[in-house]
């Protein structure tokens, strides 16, 4: 982070000192997520993988290593390089294989070197059975600009292999000019002619020969949002105290820790990030916009939330056709809300995220997600405006030694915090006894509130809690021609409860619980009220499950 803390203000970005780009909202709990036992993969590792492992991750100026190095070999008479391009094994820049294309500089690093440098005979132990002779890729590419003060950009091919749990993003080529390549042939031809090289004769990981296919070829569209302020024919601006009353909501929303970046204010809406959008898609729009449309309005908007929801996780794979009618319902009524201006390709698209979500799963398992936010990670690696292509190259060829796919070690789930305040019920699920982290649903479909963690006699690890004795659906989607099928919002796991209902304390094993929730204390009035003075809560909240969390 590095900023000045008194330069830190509530909305995250409304100080000068700040950049909106938001990166300043992003949480960083180390003792939310993951982090009991994070750095246990450095035991497998020597001092100079473990020293590279920190110059590269953290983008270390090469004067800096070259400090630390010589610290440690001349206080602890340690045998180690004197130079970072050593130590980080950087190419030397006649070895970066830069070549010239139509209308910029590119590098093609190889498809079949970044997958047998990343993809080990460990970890492809973990990821694929022994009788296995198949993987897939999904593979990416987006322009990424590099300055606003030039029109320098950069275009990279991105891979992950679909079949590891957590797979790493790669990068196997890059172009670097003022405008995306001229020839697509040109940019994509090194490509194809090593896909197909590779699907002749197999790739070689240790003793196994593999083949694989494209499963999915991801680009993202600009970020749109149905919050961004336009001329809709239905529905007027927002005034100046609506935004702040509804900014102050976003910003003082206590999500999860799993969900790492935190909403900001509404003034800041063009420069959200796309996980931003996310965020407030799922577990903030609801509550939003019921006071900002009229009931007609927010009911074509439940279509739109609904399906998208709906089709986001495979464990409501049972209602996939009950989405499809109302994201086709959406699309078809989006003119009459909207007007038909502002019908999009975006808009149209909708009514083919069914036939995509039955053919590769949920849409979180195709989501551009992991590939935007590597091209924030390549970002970071040009330190200078010439010879962009040749330092993406240095850096991917210096990060792909690091082997972090085979070194990272997987501890056994669930597992109690370090510090016993607290469970580990998955990689990417903790339990604690705070707000926003001690909300989960049960495979009883019973809201529990966890109070404490411990081991017991009546089971290995437990969590202790109360359960509400009532709860009751947020909405109800219906129509009233009968187009689709009526809709609870309990049948997606959204759940509206009061904080003083009849409760009782239970003691239950992890392997009973379902998922984890979302808690969302509701204003004291209708967002959309001037006189509104502060955001205090009725004793009601809304519950909204964290659909990468849905356990089976």
């Amino acid at each position: 982070m590095g900023e000045n803390p008194s330069h830190r203000v509530d909305e995250c970005g409304a100080d000068d000192h700040e950049r909106p780009d938001g990166d300043d909202c992003i949480k960083e709990d180390e003792e939310a997520v993951g982090w009991d036992g994070a750095y246990g993969f450095f035991d497998s590792m020597n001092l100079e993988d473990c020293l590279r492992f920190l110059a590269i991750t953290h983008q270390l100026p090469r004067s800096a290593v070259n400090m630390m190095l010589a610290i440690l070999r001349k206080k602890l008479d340690l045998d180690l390089p004197k130079d970072a391009r050593t130590l980080m094994k950087t190419p030397s820049p006649g070895n970066s294989k830069i070549v010239a294309i139509q209308g910029g500089d590119f590098w093609y690093g190889g498809l079949k070197s970044v997958l047998t440098k990343c993809v080990t005979p460990v970890a492809l132990s973990k990821a694929l059975n022994p009788e296995a002779t198949h993987f897939s890729l999904d593979v990416s590419s987006d322009g990424l600009p590099l300055h606003k003060a030039g029109p320098t950009q950069l275009w990279p091919i991105l891979v992950k292999v679909v079949e590891f749990p957590k797979p790493p993003v790669m990068t196997v080529a890059t172009f670097s000019g003022p405008s995306k390549p001229e020839s697509i042939e040109e940019f994509l031809r090194p490509l194809v002619n090593e896909l197909y090289e590779i699907h002749q004769g197999g790739l070689v990981i240790g003793d196994r020969t593999l083949h694989f296919k494209i499963l999915n070829f991801i680009a993202d569209s600009p970020a749109r949002a149905l919050i961004k302020e336009g001329n809709f024919e239905r529905f007027p601006r927002w005034s100046p105290q609506v935004k702040e009353v509804v900014s102050k909501f976003l910003v003082q929303m206590q999500l999860p820790s799993e969900i790492h970046r935190t909403l900001r204010s509404v003034q800041y809406v063009a420069f959200w990030k796309a996980s931003e959008f996310r965020t407030f898609l799922h577990y903030a729009s609801v509550v939003d916009l019921k006071d900002c449309y009229d009931a007609p309005g927010y009911s074509h908007f439940l279509l739109y939330f609904c399906g998208v929801t709906i089709l986001s996780s495979s464990y409501h794979q049972y209602l996939w056709i009950r989405a499809k009618d109302f994201l086709f319902r959406f699309f078809k009524d989006f003119g009459t809300f909207y007007g038909r201006t502002h019908m999009t390709s975006n808009v149209h698209n909708l009514q083919h995220v069914f036939g995509e979500v039955t053919m590769f799963g949920p849409l979180d398992d195709f989501s551009a997600y992991c590939f935007e936010n590597h091209l924030q990670q390549i970002k970071q690696w040009v330190r200078s405006g010439k010879k962009c292509a040749e330092q993406v190259a240095a850096t991917s060829n210096e990060i792909a030694t690091i082997l972090m796919a085979a070194n990272i070690i997987v501890p056994n789930y669930p597992c109690l915090k370090r510090n016993g305040i607290g469970i580990h019920v998955t990689a990417d699920f903790v339990l604690m006894p705070n707000f926003k982290d001690q909300w989960f649903l049960t495979k009883n479909y019973d809201i529990v509130k966890c109070l404490e963690t411990r081991t017991s006699s009546l089971f290995p690890i437990s969590v202790v809690g109360i359960r509400f004795l009532s709860k009751a659906p947020l909405f109800v989607l219906s129509a009233e021609d009968n187009s689709f099928v009526i809709t609870s919002s309990a049948d997606i796991h959204i759940y509206q409860i009061r904080e003083n209902a009849p409760t009782e304390r239970v003691e239950l094993s992890c392997n009973g619980i379902l998922c984890k929730l979302v808690a969302v204390r509701l204003p004291a009035q209708p967002l959309t009220l001037p006189s509104t003075p502060t955001l205090l809560t009725t004793g009601s909240c809304f519950f909204f499950a964290v659909l990468g969390n849905l356990r089976f």
